[in-house]
């Protein structure tokens, strides 16, 4: 279930930022509710453990792509 969600509210950032033209924006917004919620949720340590994480997840993946590969 959290996979199914997870993707289709990415889906729809990135659309909604495509359409906006203000990735940015859509960016600091859904982080902003994310933080918030999280840290009242799960608590600040484990909501921040959680984005560094995912920033740490996206680092390694773009890292193991193959750079001459511009698909």
């Amino acid at each position: 279930k959290y996979a199914l969600i997870r993707d289709e509210v990415e889906s729809f950032l990135c659309e909604y930022a495509k359409n906006e033209r203000d990735i940015w924006a859509v960016a600091m917004a859904a982080g902003r509710f994310s933080s918030i919620f999280l840290s009242k949720l799960e608590g600040d340590k484990i909501a921040l453990d959680f984005f560094k994480n995912c920033i740490k997840t996206q680092k390694n993946f773009e890292a193991s792509r193959d750079s001459s590969n511009i698909t």
